[in-house]
């Protein structure tokens, strides 16, 4: 995923895009994701895939549907893992980050009883980044309950103007052309 990127290449795309940075969090820490996924009482097979974990982070936040939203669950609960710097994929090493490092030092003055899950506050804003994803989702659905509504509509508009023709001619044609025979009927009526 994110093979060849520096380490500040890494820190910027952790600000900007949010499913990078869950799948960051996911891949730095999968057993931490994992355990707070089954704690809050999601059956995972047996060793899940981090692929695995994030279709269940992705069923949750597609559980808006049902009217429940899971932004805090997700953000403070699922995503807030400790951070292993010594992970030999592309998230460890983070530490010798000067950005990443003071993010850190700045979220840790502001929250000072914060749990071993301290980074995840320094990927501007996870709660919000994930409360977006959310969004986006309830967009594209109401989006897509926009369109259905729009067929039928056309739909019925279609129907409405088929069944106004006759013999396949619309109905508007028909009356005109009856209009004009009746009007060439009357001046030939009185030309005689």
């Amino acid at each position: 995923m994110a093979v060849g990127m520096t380490s500040s290449q890494i820190w910027a795309k952790l600000q900007t895009d949010p499913q990078f940075a869950i799948n960051f969090i996911i891949d730095n820490n999968p057993a931490a994701v994992e355990g707070n996924l089954t704690g809050q009482g999601v059956s995972l097979p047996a060793n899940p895939s981090n692929a695995q974990l994030r279709g269940e982070i992705d069923a949750l936040m597609l559980q808006i549907n049902d009217g429940i939203d899971n932004t805090d669950l997700i953000s403070n609960d699922i995503l807030a893992v400790p951070y292993v710097d010594t992970n030999p994929n592309y998230t460890g090493g983070m530490v010798n980050n000067v950005n990443f490092m003071q993010a850190v030092d700045n979220y840790a003055a502001i929250n000072p009883n914060a749990s071993a899950g301290i980074w995840i506050g320094v990927i501007s804003g996870i709660t919000n980044a994930v409360g977006g994803i959310i969004q986006g989702i309830q967009n594209k659905q109401i989006q897509a309950m926009q369109n259905e509504a729009l067929l039928a509509q056309l739909e019925y508009d279609r129907d409405r103007f088929e069944s106004g023709k006759v013999f396949g001619i619309p109905m508007m044609v028909v009356l005109a052309m009856i209009g004009f025979i009746a009007f060439v009927s009357y001046l030939a009526y009185k030309k005689k």
